[in-house]
Order: structure tokens, then C-alpha cells, then sequence
């Protein structure tokens, strides 16, 4: 068997790289292979400086509402980019452009989780790599209902429709030049999952608004297998991106992240009068509120009236908020207001994390364009208490998680007094149809 000039390129974030050496056995490849780590980048932890200096940015048309795009999974693309999946896609580039300057006739690359599904055909491998830019070892098909077009004389090669997984795959030495030269220059400051890109460079892309950036681009050709030969572990943690815990919108999520005071038989006395329809009651953890905060960083600030804002929708949290609005307080708001005749305008109820500067006000008295208008603490603050003068009432010191509640419009007019210490509450605008 005549093996080609191929050298692997094995992306990792972890500082320990030994265990790598004992999993290219695993690949079963005949003879040495010879391979080059690549310390990849790990998104949460970059700063705006680390950006310019990288020369980085992420795709600012990533995000997209349900319903925009005939999508096969529109939850997908509900959310701006990852940092998890920026720090992905930088660390593939710095992979090709690795390869592209070391000269191999074929780079593959894996991510340091690469996992051992079914014996790889490298007699055959090394027959077809001549004769495609882009060799997928696994993959994930998208749509799995579409045919694809079997390979000539390569039975279990196809020309793979929309695919995902940029764990394993072979480039050649022309395809690196054409994404390296070409494509990176664009794809640097519009970062998006690897996997994604990567159909985007095969034109197999359901995001038809993202390839125009790169249409007058030569697209790759593409071969992939019917049999995953290397697939991905599930437990590996390099260059995996996963959604933070926060996201995932499951059977878990409300007894995490929801105070344990909404489930119990005395919710509907959970509400407590603190003037003149200015309400209070329990509703999320520390724990939703921690990792809120943290999330919140992943898109930058809106700075206005001396404070910042963050939109949950940017983070794409403002529906599952929504949720927990519709689900859980619009029953226990019905006891002190009545709701039951009315629905809620979900397109216009919106939410946002507000933060500000120690010792600096938070706007001034104002009555907040809404007709409800919900606030939780998500921090622990120094006074920074809402002052609503018309009743000459100071709220007190609520619990982190806690919610505030009172009209909006006209009826509340209402300010923050100023604290010591950095204020960081939720506040959503909640609307009604009439």
C-alpha cells in the first residue's frame, strides 16, 4: 500500500496533551502517522483585547428568528454565536493555516475527542483523496430523508448533502490554499461553528444568507462515507462546543433554576403587597442568577444613561423567560391584578439585564413603557433600592432571585437610588393585548 504525504493536525485546549499519544493507535493507520498538536483556543476565556489582537469577530448574522429561514432545526441558529463555538472555529483555522505553511499533500484533522467507530478502508481512503478537497471520515447527516450520490466504484462513498461534524476529515494541499488564502480572510471576522462553515465551502449549506459572503469563492468538492469510521466521544471536553446548562430547556431545568417556592401548595400566597400595588414573591435561584450573569458576557454591552444593558433576546434566554412568565406568573399575578381576560403580547414583551457603575444612578424617576413590569435582584447590592415617590415607598432588600412587580405606564413613576457597590438586576416589559 502506497501511503501519501498526510500529516495530522490534532486540535486540543487542554495544556495536558499525553493522552493524545495514546489515542492515535485508535486510528488504526498503517504505519506511523505523523502529527502536530494544535493548541487551540478556548472562547470563554478571551477579552475584547484578545479579539483585536486576534484579529477575530464573530458572524454578526448568525442569529436568526423562528420562522425566518426554512430551517431544518431552527433552534440551531436562535442564538449569536457561541464563544464555545467561535474558539472552535478560530482553532480549525489555525490548524489549516498550520498545515498550509508546513506543505503536506493532505492534512487530517481531528479534535483531540476523536473516538474509534469502524475499521477505516485506508487503501481506499488514500484511492479517493485524490480526486476531492475535502474527505469526511464521520459525519452527521443533516437531512437524513435526501438521497445522495454514490461515489463510482466506491460503494460506501457518497457526495454528501447537509452534513455536520468537524471532528475528522482530510484536506488536500489545494483545498488548504483555497481556504487559507480565500476563505479565512472572510471567515476570520465571521466566525461560526467549523461544521457549519464547512458546508458552506461545499455550497450544501441550508444558511443560503451566509454563503453570499462567499459565493464568488471556488467552492470544495466533498466526499463523505455512508459508515463512520471516527466519530466523536461524548464524553471528550477539547474543542466541543455545548450549550451551557442555562440553555437547555428540559425536565431538569425548573427545578434548577425555579425557586422551590412555585411548586409548593402555598403558591398562590407566595405574593406579598409592598405598597400600593408594588408586589414582591420568590422566583429563581441563586444558581439561574450566577450563571445568568455569566452567560451575559458571551455579547457585548449597550451603554446608555450611565448603565449597561444586555438584551436576553441577543443572548437567546428571552423566550425561555417568556416561558416562565407565561407558565408560572401570569396565575400568580391573577390573584392581586385581573388577567384572566386578557393575553399576554409576547412580541413585544421583552427582557434585559441592566448594570450599573457604584455610586452612579440608573437613569432617573421615569414610569416604565409597559403594563407590567417584573424586576429580579441578580446580584447582592449595597442599598441601590427603587424609590417610587408618589406612595413615599423605598422597596427593601430583597433576596438574590427575588422578583419585584408593579404596574408600568403611568401610574408608577420610579427610580433606583444610587449604591456603592455595581446594581445587576433582570428586568422584563411585559405586555397585554387589549
Amino acid at each position: 500500500m502506497d501511503i501519501p504525504n498526510i500529516h495530522s493536525y490534532i486540535v486540543t485546549i487542554k495544556d495536558d496533551t499525553s493522552f493524545i499519544d495514546k489515542k492515535i493507535p485508535d486510528l488504526k493507520f498503517p504505519g506511523d502517522l505523523p502529527y502536530t498538536i494544535i493548541q487551540g483556543i478556548n472562547g470563554s476565556k478571551l477579552s475584547s483585547q484578545d479579539y483585536i489582537d486576534l484579529d477575530i469577530a464573530k458572524d454578526p448574522n448568525w442569529k436568526v428568528s423562528e420562522g425566518d429561514l426554512d430551517l431544518i432545526q431552527p433552534d440551531w441558529w436562535e442564538h449569536e454565536v457561541y464563544d464555545g463555538e467561535l474558539g472552535c472555529a478560530i482553532s480549525h483555522v489555525k490548524a489549516w493555516e498550520t498545515a498550509y505553511k508546513d506543505g503536506h499533500d493532505y492534512a487530517l484533522i481531528l479534535e483531540d475527542d476523536f473516538k474509534y467507530k469502524s475499521q477505516t478502508p485506508w487503501e481506499e481512503v488514500f484511492k479517493i483523496i485524490p480526486n476531492f478537497d475535502l474527505t469526511y471520515l464521520g459525519r452527521v447527516k443533516i437531512h437524513k430523508e435526501k438521497e445522495e450520490t454514490p461515489i463510482p466504484n466506491h460503494p460506501n462513498w457518497v457526495d454528501p448533502v447537509y452534513s455536520f461534524n468537524a471532528s475528522s476529515y482530510i484536506l488536500s494541499k489545494q483545498a488548504l490554499k483555497i481556504l487559507v488564502e480565500q476563505y479565512v480572510p472572510i471567515f476570520r471576522h465571521n466566525l461560526i461553528t467549523p461544521d457549519e462553515f464547512l458546508n458552506i465551502a461545499d455550497r450544501k449549506t441550508d444558511r443560503i444568507d451566509i454563503l453570499k459572503k462567499y459565493q464568488h469563492l471556488p467552492p470544495l468538492s466533498v466526499v463523505a462515507p455512508l459508515i463512520e469510521y471516527i466519530g466523536q466521544s461524548s464524553t471528550g471536553e477539547g474543542v466541543i462546543v455545548t450549550k451551557p446548562e442555562i440553555y437547555n430547556d428540559d425536565e431538569t431545568w425548573n427545578k434548577k433554576y425555579l425557586s422551590p417556592f412555585l411548586f409548593s401548595i402555598n403558591y398562590p400566597y407566595i405574593i406579598e403587597e409592598l405598597s400600593q400595588e408594588i408586589y414582591t414573591h420568590p422566583l429563581f435561584t441563586p444558581q439561574f442568577c450566577t450563571e445568568l450573569l455569566k452567560v451575559s458576557t458571551n455579547e457585548p454591552w449597550l451603554l446608555t444613561d450611565n448603565y449597561l444593558v444586555q438584551s436576553l433576546d441577543k443572548l437567546g434566554l428571552n423566550k425561555l423567560v417568556n416561558k416562565v412568565i407565561e407558565d408560572y406568573l401570569l396565575e400568580l399575578w391573577s390573584n392581586v391584578w385581573n388577567l384572566e381576560s386578557y393575553d399576554v403580547n409576547w412580541e413585544t414583551t421583552k427582557s434585559y439585564i441592566i448594570l450599573s457603575n457604584p455610586n452612579s444612578p440608573i437613569g432617573g424617576l421615569q414610569h416604565d413603557n409597559c403594563d407590567i413590569k417584573l424586576e429580579i435582584k441578580l446580584n447582592e447590592y449595597e442599598l441601590g433600592n427603587k424609590i417610587f415617590p408618589k406612595y413615599k415607598f423605598i422597596t427593601p432588600s430583597l433576596n438574590v432571585g427575588d422578583a419585584l412587580v408593579y404596574p408600568g405606564n403611568v401610574t408608577h413613576k420610579c427610580g433606583y437610588r444610587p449604591s456603592p457597590t455595581q446594581i445587576c438586576n433582570l428586568v422584563s416589559y411585559v405586555n397585554i393585548k387589549y
